[in-house]
């Protein structure tokens, strides 16, 4: 691990003592939320490795344009889950609605 890289992750209370580089696999790319890339190459190999993974794929480059051009919500209840919805917000203030209730008649 690059000495810089350390400074920073230990600067987040990380301990990159154990890190250890890895292949990836498109295991690593599906499960992940999002995937960021230092250049457009990179994220083509990411996605032909991984094609499920292509709308959540970019270069750093393309996340800071989108994320400089998103507003943040109106709502400040509705960033909580994530997603907004039409939906009042489930009991209790969690993010799941509540199982279906069974009736019998």
């Amino acid at each position: 691990m690059h000495p810089y890289a350390i400074d920073v992750a230990a600067g987040t209370g990380a301990d990159p003592t154990g890190f250890r580089a890895r292949k990836l696999r498109p295991e690593h790319l599906t499960a992940a939320t999002v995937v960021l890339t230092a250049t457009r190459r990179q994220r083509s190999l990411c996605t032909a490795l991984a094609p499920g993974a292509l709308n959540r794929t970019f270069t750093l480059r393309q996340f800071a344009r989108l994320a400089a051009a998103a507003e943040p919500p109106k709502d400040p209840a509705a960033g909580r889950c994530g997603r907004r919805s039409r939906r009042p917000p489930a009991p209790g203030g969690g993010c799941n609605p509540p199982p279906p209730t069974r009736t019998t008649a």
